[in-house]
This record gives structure tokens, C-alpha cells and sequence, in this order.
């Protein structure tokens, strides 16, 4: 995806909905349906490259 980003204009990339608050360890109850500090899903391009080391460079 960063090579793709990085030949391409990309404005964002969408990352993943999960039922986190913004507390290290505190999730959302089951069905809840407003996470009022949940972060937005969309990414800046930059967030591929910042995020690529905890992957275990896999590609």
C-alpha cells in the first residue's frame, strides 16, 4: 500500500473499526452504538508509514 501511495495521489487510506476507547485497555460496551472518543477511521498516508514497524514488515 505505501508504494501504491507513494505513485498515486491518495488523500486517505480507511483503517478499522474496533470497539476501543481512547484509554490503553478500555473498550465500549457490547453494543454500543455512539464511541464518542473513538478515532476516526480514515488515515493519512503518513499513518502506513508510521504503523509499518508494528507489523513485523510484513507487506
Amino acid at each position: 500500500m505505501i508504494a501504491f501511495a507513494d505513485t498515486r495521489t491518495v488523500t486517505h487510506v480507511l483503517g478499522c473499526h474496533i470497539e476501543m476507547t481512547n484509554q490503553p485497555g478500555v473498550v465500549y460496551p457490547i453494543r454500543t452504538t455512539y464511541q464518542s472518543d473513538e478515532l476516526p477511521l480514515e488515515m493519512a498516508v503518513g499513518h502506513l508509514r508510521d504503523i509499518r514497524p508494528a507489523t513485523g514488515r510484513a507487506a
